[in-house]
């Protein structure tokens, strides 16, 4: 199996979708809110809507908390999670 692991946005977009309406973020549906992080949190990136060569930073943060949280992986940093991508590749 491969898997292309894109690097994420280095910061939120200002109107990043994970961005609080009054600091200028996007504002969705509940529905596709509830659909994007369902998604983030089974593994899947976001693009950045202003990079889509990047992964959205908004979304990887929140993935980074879940997976942390779930001791996925070790701390909440990008380099953890891309280890972590590693070795699942590995396996």
């Amino acid at each position: 199996m491969r898997s292309h692991f894109l690097e994420p946005n280095p910061a939120q977009c200002k109107s990043c979708i994970f961005r609080s309406p009054e600091d200028g973020g996007l504002v969705l549906g509940d529905d596709r809110t509830t659909e994007i992080t369902e998604y983030l949190c089974s593994g899947k990136q976001h693009i950045c809507h202003t990079n889509p060569e990047l992964a959205c930073r908004g979304g990887r943060d929140i993935q980074l908390r879940v997976f942390a949280a779930l001791g996925m992986i070790d701390q909440p940093t990008d380099e953890a999670l891309w280890l972590a991508n590693q070795e699942f590749l590995r396996s």
